[in-house]
């Protein structure tokens, strides 16, 4: 997603979490564990103000965000959840 697009639609759009999905995808890609986290986290942060938290795609989030944690990086990047958000059961270790 280009600058332009993004001043233009704004943050919070699903357009724009799928591109911290993809973002996060290619850096997972370069091993870039903790960057990847982070779009991950962004593009999780979107869809929880978009979504319901059981969507499928804020689940998708959750997913990837544990998938770099577990195969990537374990233990190093803590997931950091929206303020007065509980991870759900199956997200915890």
């Amino acid at each position: 997603m280009t600058i332009d697009t993004l001043n233009l639609f704004g943050e919070n759009v699903t357009d724009t979490a799928q591109s911290y999905d993809i973002i996060g995808d290619t850096q997972c890609e370069m091993e870039n564990y903790k960057s990847a986290v982070e779009s991950y986290q962004h593009a999780l942060q979107i869809r929880l103000k978009v979504y319901e938290e059981d969507y499928s795609d804020t689940v998708k989030s959750y997913e990837n965000i544990e998938l770099v944690q577990v195969d990537g990086m374990k233990n190093v990047v803590s997931i950091i959840t929206p303020e007065g958000k509980k991870l759900p059961d199956w997200m915890k270790c």
